[in-house]
């Protein structure tokens, strides 16, 4: 597999989990309660820009992996980018190479 294909994976599924966080946390706070509820399992808060709901065990482990794998998939498409661009593996387009050439 070609550099660029890894790094159009990063960046697909870094997009794919950063809209599926963004999409949860919208639903997380217009569906779930202001205040925790014990009886219910909901005891884990949940903050966004001011906002705090409470969730389950089980809703906080999903909205927790997909904030990581999306931050941690931008990290890596950063990394694997300047790597590619560093070795020449990728071209910036009218850009200048290290012998000073035009890139296309």
């Amino acid at each position: 597999m070609s550099l660029k294909k890894i790094v159009y994976a990063i960046w697909v599924f870094g997009a794919v989990s950063f809209v599926s966080l963004a999409v949860l946390t919208i639903y997380f706070g217009s569906h779930m309660p202001k205040a925790p509820n014990p009886q219910f399992g909901r005891t884990y808060p949940l903050s966004d820009h001011g906002l705090v709901v409470y969730l389950t065990h089980r809703e906080n482990l999903c909205a927790s992996v997909l904030e990581c794998t999306s931050v941690g998939a931008g990290i890596l498409f950063i990394a694997v980018g300047f790597f590619g661009v560093a070795t020449g593996k990728i071209k910036i387009p009218g850009s200048k190479d290290v012998e000073g050439k035009e890139s296309s």
